[in-house]
């Protein structure tokens, strides 16, 4: 998937994320690439999997750990308050 994706996010910089369309004689205009459309699926696949891959991993328990800047001690300290 990430090869592929690399491979599409050349092209698109290479020829831009929108072409040009035709349909009959008066319809045209630009719409998003193909490639640009099928690197944004990819990316969602990506983000999934990626969810679901961290989801599996082990929980811990996170310990937060102040450490102590003076900043307390230094308001504290102050006599204009």
């Amino acid at each position: 998937m990430t090869i592929t994706m690399q491979d599409l996010r050349e092209t698109i910089n290479r020829k831009g994320t929108t072409v040009e369309y035709k349909n009959g004689e008066n319809q045209y205009g630009t719409k998003q690439s193909p490639e640009a459309q099928y690197y944004l699926q990819l990316s969602q696949r990506q983000t999934q999997a990626m969810k679901i891959l961290v989801d599996c991993l082990p929980k811990t328990e996170k310990t937060v750990v102040v450490e102590d800047d003076g900043f307390e001690d230094f308001v504290n300290g102050r006599e204009d308050v």
